[in-house]
């Protein structure tokens, strides 16, 4: 290898780790695990009070408030059919509740929301087919020179031979995939150098045996390069909510200071944090104690935080209204409310084509991984026609709510009070299947008056 080459190699390389611990952090922060990066913030923001400051920390669940408003795809488990042969669709059913699908792709739903892409590989275990779920922090891929957005080998780590202070490099252990073999290869941590490939064996799949899932489309290259607006956001929180805390402590008296020409002894501890000693000059030639107690406004930083978490929320497609009534309901009628849920629910519905394709093949997958551990049953997956059904997405909806939004209807002249009664009285209904009926009803009786709408019978008349 040229010195050229080398060194294409190493930024590679060194662009992978950064991508590794990108999604690492993304995911310590769904996980609730942010106080690390806290701490390193305050280091870096406050370095001489950081000792301070950092008694004061609090994480706010920002990351993972968000990830849930947004993955609803997955409210219920996919509808999975084989509609050509009925009789297999049983076993299938059964091999599909035993992976437990519904709640593996429940969680694929808020990483792929949260890192872009995430991978679903099938494993025989415990006399069944499990599910592994393989994110960005712990794998990486060498694309395709004819199609940068496939995979032609994929690496996921599942050990560390060597990693102490006193060895110079780390040796990372991984599962190499190819489309027809897996092996385990050790990786030297710094410099991405691949060596020791052992145990090669043909795995039976004929491609990949992953099946990935996006939210976006690919364009040159395999790691879709989305930022994370979300987690860039719950830092900045961390922040202001550290702040606040340590407002809260000051609206009791921390400091005393004292201005005098004396110093004040350094081991004489008055107040929470210490003393403060000025010089008279700052007293206006007057010796001058007390406790010192900041004017802060609390006010202003709950709104400051919430204000970031909305803007952030838009930036997902979420209401404002929808962040806003975390602590108490901000929604002005229930009719605002569903416009709310309307604006998420457009944004499901648009990313609900990416996931079809990818759970198609995933299934197949599992079929395979059925068929090479002595199930025969799904031996001709691969020409298997195979339809997959996703649930439509459903809100909560309180009685309050709906009743403000018939209301309204009415007051619209939309509905009449008797159709308006009728919903409330057929409890079985719900408001969308209700509208849906009254619509129908509104078309049949516009189509026996000849077309002519009841707020125009007296214009019709007139003319």
């Amino acid at each position: 290898m040229t010195l050229i080459q080398n060194g294409k190699r190493l930024a590679k390389w060194r662009h992978n780790i950064e991508r590794q611990l990108d999604i690492a952090e993304r995911i310590a922060f769904l996980d609730n695990r942010q106080k690390d990066f806290l701490y390193a913030d305050l280091r870096l923001i406050f370095p001489e009070t950081y000792a301070q400051m950092v008694n004061f920390a609090l994480c706010l669940p920002t990351t993972q408030e968000i990830i849930e408003e947004i993955s609803m795809i997955f409210q219920e488990p996919p509808t999975i059919t084989l509609p050509d042969d009925e009789e297999l669709e049983e076993n299938l059913d059964q091999m599909l509740k035993k992976s437990r699908l519904g709640i593996v792709l429940n969680d694929v739903n808020k990483l792929v929301n949260l890192t872009n892409m995430v991978g679903v590989m099938p494993v025989y275990r415990d006399g069944r087919v499990d599910l592994d779920v393989l994110t960005g922090d712990n794998l990486f891929v060498t694309q395709s020179d004819a199609d940068p957005t496939q995979a032609e080998a994929v690496y996921y780590q599942y050990g560390i031979v060597e990693d102490s202070p006193t060895k110079a490099e780390s040796i990372c252990k991984y599962v190499k995939l190819t489309a027809d073999t897996v092996s385990f290869v050790e990786i030297n941590a710094h410099t991405g150098e691949i060596a020791n490939e052992t145990d090669v064996e043909y795995h039976g799949y004929n491609q990949i045996p992953i099946a990935w899932f996006t939210n976006t489309v690919q364009t040159n290259t395999f790691w879709p390069t989305k930022d994370c607006p979300v987690v860039e956001c719950n830092r900045k929180q961390n922040i202001v909510a550290t702040d606040k805390m340590l407002a809260l402590n000051m609206t009791v008296p921390t400091y005393y200071q004292t201005t005098s020409q004396e110093s004040t002894d350094s081991g004489t501890v008055i107040g929470r944090l210490g003393v403060i000693n000025l010089p008279m000059e700052y007293g206006g030639g007057q010796a001058s104690c007390g406790y010192v107690q900041p004017d802060w406004t609390i006010d202003k930083m709950d709104a400051a935080i919430e204000e970031m978490k909305v803007v952030v929320g838009l930036a997902y497609g979420i209401n404002p209204d929808t962040l806003r009534s975390k602590g108490g309901s901000a929604f002005s009628s229930g009719y605002q409310m569903r416009l709310a849920q309307q604006t998420l629910m457009n944004r499901i519905n648009k990313e609900k084509w990416f996931y079809l394709e990818s759970i198609e093949e995933l299934i197949r997958l599992m079929m395979a991984c059925s068929t090479m551990n002595n199930d025969k049953s799904f031996s001709n997956a691969e020409s298997m026609r195979i339809l997959v059904d996703l649930a439509p997405i459903t809100f909560d909806e309180s009685p309050i709510d709906t009743l403000d939004y018939l209301e309204r209807l009415v007051m619209a002249n939309i509905i009449s009070p008797a159709e308006a009664k009728r919903i409330i009285s057929g409890s079985e209904m719900s408001t969308d299947e209700a509208m849906e009926q009254i619509k129908q009803n509104k078309e049949m009786k516009e189509e026996l008056r000849g077309g002519i709408d009841p707020l125009d019978q007296t214009e019709a008349l007139n003319d």
